[in-house]
């Protein structure tokens, strides 16, 4: 794998909101020619991969609003200021699922779109999750929890129920697909 790497020039806030921050930058690429890149910065998120003790997987039917459609994908959510992955995971898969579990791992890291996108995405795994509360949901969240076996996992994937990049790649590191 090579290690060259680009020489940051200069950098310039365009936009800022609480959400998303747009940078422009000035770079130098390996061959000298000096060029303009744009990039995103939000929080950095965390994707929880729970499955229960007879091994079906968490996935929750969220709205999302850029895509305009129901996803099947799995609980994530945003790291708060100085909260811990493994912290963001409980929290999240709680809020999310009215679920939780004893043993979470912290698996690695992925990057959505490292073309542009500079937050990270934190894969954290617990098994033998169980059902704690019912999830009181804000008001601008539609969410419906749907436990299912690895086999259903796969024909969803293969059918193409489950489009999101972060859920599959979660799956993929964890090894349950």
């Amino acid at each position: 794998m090579k290690t060259t790497k680009w020489l940051q020039l200069s950098r310039e806030e365009v936009f800022h909101s609480p959400f998303l921050n747009v940078y422009h930058d000035q770079v130098r690429v390996p061959n000298g020619t000096t060029r303009d890149y744009f990039l995103t910065e939000k929080s950095d998120i965390v994707i929880v991969v729970a499955t229960t003790s007879d091994g079906q997987v968490m996935l929750i039917d969220e709205y999302k609003y850029a895509a305009n459609s129901h996803m099947l994908v799995l609980p994530a959510g945003h790291v708060e200021t100085d909260e811990d992955p493994i912290e963001t995971a409980k929290r999240e898969l709680l809020e999310e699922t009215g679920y939780t579990g004893e043993e979470y791992t912290y698996i690695g890291r992925l990057y959505e779109s490292p073309v542009q996108d500079l937050h990270k995405v934190f894969v954290v795994k617990v098994n033998n999750v169980v059902k704690k509360i019912n999830p009181q949901y804000e008001p601008t969240e539609d969410i419906t929890t749907h436990p299912i076996s690895l086999e259903t996992l796969k024909d969803h994937i293969i059918s193409g129920k489950i489009v999101s990049c972060s859920t599959l790649g979660a799956l993929a590191v964890t090894g349950l697909i």
